[in-house]
């Protein structure tokens, strides 16, 4: 039986102990750190987000870089893909959905599922609030949201460091291309000793037309890493 828990991501995350860093990780109800065990991740990007700017796509490219250059830490590459929507199905993608069902304040969400027993992710989505995208006009940038979003779906909850890309809010106009030393140790440590699967496809978790397509073990968190407005 398909088990579905529905919670902030801040109510999953582990505070790290040290005063000189607050870089938190998500873990699932059993107390697993939740990470992929594959090397290379693929991220594709919906036809609606790519038209937002001329210069979406490449925001997204430079987002997904900020998080490379650490061996260990699972390579995120980004592709375009034909019109779709989110769905447990193994792919990680970024969408701009019709209809908002979250809190009318959020950015964004980052809708992750994974096994609840060893914490391996499986699937996770970045949706994008419309309501602030494209009709912000500018207010917020696009990069600077990403840059945050690709640390939840790496696995990284929020941060206390105002510096940090993972710190839970965003000013209008706020600009933040490169991470922090926070954000750097927080995944370096998530993925610290971890044997990455070096199979560059993207694993799949397709439903089938009978029982769904899911082992029944598998346990499924939608953990909503949330990035809000400043008020």
């Amino acid at each position: 039986m398909l088990r579905i828990f529905t919670i902030l991501a801040a109510a999953t995350m582990c505070l790290h102990a040290s005063s000189a860093s607050a870089w938190t990780h998500k873990r699932t109800p059993t107390g697993a750190t939740v990470r992929w065990s594959r090397a290379v991740v693929s991220v594709t990007l919906s036809p609606e987000v790519r038209d937002l700017t001329d210069q979406a796509e490449i925001d997204a490219i430079d987002a997904a870089a900020e998080w490379q250059g650490m061996s260990e830490v699972p390579l995120l590459i980004v592709e375009e893909a034909p019109a779709s929507e989110p769905a447990v199905d193994g792919v990680t993608g970024i969408y701009l959905p019709e209809e908002w069902t979250h809190e009318p304040g959020r950015l964004a969400v980052t809708v992750s599922s994974y096994v609840t027993e060893t914490g391996e992710l499986l699937d996770a989505d970045i949706l994008l609030n419309r309501a602030f995208f494209p009709g912000a006009g500018g207010r917020y940038d696009l990069g600077r949201l990403l840059a945050h979003e690709f640390g939840h779906v790496l696995g990284l909850g929020e941060s206390e460091v105002p510096a940090a890309a993972m710190f839970a809010t965003i000013p209008p106009g706020g600009r933040l291309r490169h991470l922090d030393i926070d954000d750097i140790e927080g995944v370096t440590t998530l993925y610290a000793g971890i044997r990455l699967d070096r199979v560059a496809e993207t694993a799949t978790c397709s439903a089938s037309g009978s029982g769904g397509g899911l082992p029944e073990m598998l346990g499924m968190l939608l953990a909503f890493a949330v990035l809000r407005r400043r008020r």
